[in-house]
């Protein structure tokens, strides 16, 4: 579990973005910072955000697609 949550500025200022991309973007960054990508399930994220495992597939599906974050598999698991 996630028990708090550092929004770099850049990431907080992307208006475009609902907040709740806003939080899971950051979410990702803050765990690919160690080099290791960010391996949460779906479900995990959404428990850490307060939202939907399908939620956060349309979530992590747009900010793919608008190039903010790749989503790669290792060893049969989705890597953001």
């Amino acid at each position: 579990m996630v028990h708090f949550i550092r929004v770099p500025v850049h990431i907080w200022h992307m208006v475009e973005l609902q907040p709740g991309q806003r939080m899971l973007l950051a979410l990702v960054v803050g765990f690919t910072a160690s080099g290791n990508g960010c391996t949460m399930s779906n479900t995990a994220l959404g428990e850490s955000l307060g939202c939907s495992a399908r939620t956060v597939r349309r979530w992590l599906s747009d900010l793919q697609a608008r190039n903010l974050i790749c989503i790669t598999t290792q060893g049969g698991h989705r890597v953001a």
